[in-house]
């Protein structure tokens, strides 16, 4: 079993090396704030080339190779296309992700695939499955591919009547850098019917690949006056 298991990962670094990963979501807030639910992501990855060098109607041996890994790493994805952008060719793929509001009940969480989940003090996190973050970091080990770089972007659209107050971690927001803390008054107001794309920075990404989870922003919850602040 454990002979098996090596050649797909080999595979992975050979056909992945030297390039990018990138995971796209576009998530609401309602579905944010609601339980959580099922909803499409793309991920796109950079290939040498789209078709076969000889025959420009076939797809090329790393397009095919690529999306035999992909649907081993993404089971429910499906390819959607392979065009050139800025002189490199992108495969581009849909999948599904996990979206919503954990339970105040839930202990020792384990995410399955890729999930943007919200907890109930208001703090956003992206989260990576176990065999996603396995086979990265695998890649990573060998010299031909420790460049292998995943790319995050969550495009968010608050879909409510109400303005969202968002104190960003480790992320880029439409383009500008956030680290701070929100005592500096370091945070973005999303407008209602508004949108703005969270990028995660390289250290944030890095973080999930080796703990599974890293906090994008935090939106605080108004509490009670039954409940502790």
């Amino acid at each position: 079993m454990k002979r098996y298991f090596v050649f797909p990962l080999l595979l992975f670094v050979f056909v992945l090396s030297g390039c990018k990963l990138e995971h796209n979501s576009r998530v609401k807030q309602s579905q944010l704030i609601g339980e959580v639910k099922t909803i499409e992501a793309t991920v796109r990855v950079e290939i040498p080339s789209c078709t076969h060098y000889q025959d420009k109607t076939k797809p090329s041996d790393n397009l095919i190779k690529t999306t035999e890994l992909i649907k081993k790493l993404f089971p429910d994805s499906e390819f959607e296309d392979c065009k050139s952008e800025n002189m490199k060719s992108m495969a581009t793929y849909l999948t599904q992700m996990n979206v919503g509001t954990l339970p105040p009940d839930v202990k020792d969480f384990k995410p399955k695939g890729v999930s943007v989940l919200r907890n109930q003090d208001g703090v956003v996190f992206f989260c990576l499955s176990d065999e996603i973050r396995a086979k990265i970091a695998d890649g990573r080990k060998n010299a031909m591919s420790k460049d292998l770089a995943l790319y995050v972007n969550i495009r968010f659209n608050n879909d409510t009547e109400k303005d969202a107050k968002i104190f960003p971690y480790a992320v880029y927001v439409s383009g500008k850098p956030f680290a701070g803390l929100p005592s500096w008054g370091n945070n973005v107001v999303v407008k209602s019917k508004g949108t703005e794309t969270f990028t995660l920075s390289n250290v944030a990404s890095d973080f999930a690949v080796v703990n599974g989870i890293v906090p994008v922003f935090n939106e605080p919850v108004q509490k009670t006056d039954g409940e502790k602040k």
